[in-house]
């Protein structure tokens, strides 16, 4: 009982900061496909 809890603990521990990298990667992969698109320079 004390086992399974720990380890959905430690799961949920886990996956909130791989979650948060995953976001900023997609942020930091997106944004120079904005900064280089032939829209947003002739603006």
């Amino acid at each position: 009982m004390i086992v399974s809890l720990l380890y959905k603990v430690t799961r949920k521990l886990l996956s909130v900061p791989s979650m948060l990298l995953r976001s900023e990667m997609v942020k930091d992969f997106q944004s120079p496909w904005v900064l280089c698109s032939p829209s947003t320079a002739n603006s």
